[in-house]
């Protein structure tokens, strides 16, 4: 039979950069699929160019070629098993041809092969590259047709943990194949002659490829004042010496002492498709792992699994050319839509759940967490209605029933306006910066060990503390009515409007002026807390509440309570610096200023000595009032030194800084 190349064929190479040569060896292997096809008695007339799949994998033979390559993800793949490409699922209990004539052509072929890479980036497109996705099995993924058990939680967990440097190590290891030699079953081999007409499977798996894949994900936390592209690179190098020795001499790598330092400082986190008595959690351990890994696929392979498969499909088995194509492939421009569609919606939702599980680890921050709640709510709602249309929808699209454009619809009503997206991601982008802020907060207060922190309003715990005193520092900067938030839901509610724009603006409370006071009002709370720790009649406690409730101003403020009734109460910084205004033989005046904050609240103040011989200060007068100067008589002869301190109502202040030498 004589070929030549037609214009359907030139346009198809053309769509790709090829030398010469590559280009005469795809023709060659595309005109060999062809006679085979026809050597075979296939007289289908819609056998074109493109339809056709070239692999090396597939050694470019007639009865592999329409084959479909695909990843296993810890699917229970086994050759002559039916599979559902409209849905992306097996076929459970159900095999195409009788399992004694499978094993008849049934080859199994043993394999050394290994892989070893080392990865830095770690976003979900990057991540699904690692594992051979494609984008219509990505999509299926994305929308719950297929579930990733096992090895394949490393793309969730990678998603969500998202601040620290990670550096993946993939080690895969395929053993031997399957390989089901179909051109010699015939139509009468079928067991299920109705399947060829029926909407219940489109392929057949033909090649199985068994082995292992492990993922060893190395966490290091970036310091302030690191460089991550050294990091990186010093962590890369790292992880490839591991790639310099075999395996088996993998425990006897020799590090420097800077690699050493460098290691101790990874922990680790293993996915993989064998279950082990204990995780390594260290490079150390990591390394053990990997030297024993030979002994850990079994004695004969035992522990392998399917790792990717070859499907074939049904309609080109029909020798009498009765049936009928029934599955579709998406166009890739439309699959890469949906997939980033999917994709961006999936990582709103992780980036919102991520800081709102941040602020419910902080305790005390409900009514800002309230608020998260709401658009986490809202964004969950949007991603599980999209991917129960798009479950929907897919086997649909892929079984012929629906046109491409219906998915294409599909999109527009689920794709946010362009204001809807600029709202959303400044708003995400202030509540992250907003909790960082607030872990600064609370890091501060949990180090003093007296300060409670609440999880629930003060009104309704405020009974439980049976103190004389309670020292309440608010924290006020969220607003439970938020206009900003509200108009973002309304949004949300009809997230496919067209822009509008209006001037509602988030309230940024943390300007520099503002947040520099904000953390000078707490660090004097922590120092009122720590000075006061021995006294029994007192507790202090931090809460969050609406800006509402105190005149909108965003900051923190204090409240006393004696009793249980409220009174303001400002925590009065250190007295000032004590000077002599008079020294006489027998008497000393002594002056200093008032606190700069909250001197109000003082009702008296403690005046301490120390002598040149003594190393201890001692309490030598103490105010009947809160007059700034007092006069101490007969102090013995020598060199003094003096400090003030405050009395409060609560408690005691921080101490002045000391005077010069006197005397």
């Amino acid at each position: 039979m004589d070929y030549m190349l037609g214009s359907d064929f030139v346009m198809l190479l053309n769509q790709y950069e090829m030398t010469g040569n590559s280009a005469r060896f795809d023709c060659t292997a595309v005109v060999l699929v062809l006679d085979t096809i026809h050597n075979m008695s296939y007289t289908r007339r819609d056998i074109k160019p493109n339809s056709i799949l070239l692999d090396a994998l597939l050694k470019m033979a007639g009865d592999k070629a329409p084959a479909l390559k695909m990843m296993a993800l810890d699917r229970p793949f086994k050759v002559g098993m039916l599979y559902d490409y409209k849905t992306d699922r097996l076929i459970p209990n159900m095999l195409l041809w009788d399992e004694n004539l499978i094993s008849n052509y049934l080859t199994c072929h043993s394999s050394s092969s290994r892989t070893y890479e080392v990865h830095i980036n770690n976003n979900l497109t990057e991540l699904e590259y690692l594992f051979g996705i494609d984008n219509n099995l990505k999509l299926s993924i994305l929308a719950g047709l297929v579930d990733l058990p096992g090895s394949n939680n490393l793309i969730d967990y990678c998603q969500r943990i998202k601040h620290t440097e990670r550096f993946i190590l993939q080690y895969s290891i395929t053993t031997h194949s399957d390989e089901l030699e179909i051109r010699h079953f015939r139509k009468s081999d079928v067991k299920h002659q109705d399947l060829f007409h029926q909407q219940v499977a489109t392929h057949v798996v033909t090649d199985v490829f068994y082995g292992i894949e492990i993922f060893l994900v190395f966490n290091r936390k970036l310091s302030d004042n690191e460089n991550r592209t050294e990091l990186h690179n010093s962590v890369k190098e790292l992880l490839k010496k591991l790639k310099t020795l075999p395996i088996s001499d993998i425990g006897q790598l020799h590090l420097s002492n800077g690699e050493k330092q460098l290691a101790e400082t990874l922990t680790c986190q293993y996915y993989g498709d064998i279950q082990l008595k204990s995780n390594p959690t260290s490079f150390i351990e990591a390394i053990e792992l990997l030297r024993q890994l030979p002994n850990l696929l079994g004695k004969n392979n035992e522990n392998t699994k399917p790792i990717k498969v070859l499907l074939y499909p049904l309609y080109l088995l029909d020798d009498f050319a009765t049936a009928k194509k029934r599955f579709h492939e998406i166009n890739n421009h439309i699959l890469s839509k949906s997939v980033e569609l999917m994709t961006s919606l999936h990582e709103l939702v992780i980036s919102l759940s991520d800081i709102k599980s941040n602020l419910s680890s902080l305790k005390i921050f409900y009514q800002t967490e309230q608020q998260l709640s709401r658009i986490c709510t809202r964004m969950s709602e949007i991603e599980t209605d999209m991917r129960k249309e798009m479950v929907k929808l897919l086997p649909e699209v892929r079984g012929t029933s629906l046109q491409e454009k219906s998915l294409t619809d599909l999109l527009e009503k689920f794709n946010f306006s362009l204001s809807t997206k600029q709202k959303l991601n400044d708003w995400i982008q202030f509540k992250t910066e907003e909790k960082n802020i607030f872990t600064s907060f609370i890091n501060d207060l949990r180090k003093q060990d007296n300060i409670n922190l609440l999880t629930l309003p003060f009104a309704e715990v405020r009974k439980s503390f049976n103190y004389k005193f309670i020292l309440r520092l608010v924290i006020h900067v969220t607003e439970e009515n938020d206009t900003f938030l509200n108009e973002l839901l309304q949004y949300l509610e009809d997230y496919s409007k067209r822009d509008h724009d209006t001037n509602i603006k988030i309230n940024r409370w943390f300007n520099q002026n503002n947040l520099a006071l904000i953390q000078k009002q707490i660090t004097l709370f922590i120092k009122f807390a720590e000075i006061n720790v021995n006294k029994n009649n007192i507790v202090f406690v931090v809460d969050e509440e609406d800006i509402n409730k105190f005149q909108r101003k965003t900051g923190v403020t204090t409240i006393l309570y004696q009793n249980g009734v409220p009174m303001n109460f400002e925590i009065p910084s250190r007295p000032g610096r004590p000077h002599v205004t008079d020294n006489s033989c027998q008497n000393t005046t002594l002056s200093w200023t008032k606190p700069a904050q909250g001197s109000e609240n003082i009702q008296q103040y403690m005046i301490y000595g120390r002598n040149h011989l003594n190393r201890h200060w001692k309490l030598l007068f103490t105010t009947l009032n809160d007059t700034p100067s007092v006069v101490i008589s007969n102090l013995e002869e020598g060199k003094y030194r003096f400090k003030i301190q405050g009395i409060t109502l609560a408690g005691y202040t921080e101490e002045s800084d000391a005077s010069d030498t006197i005397g």
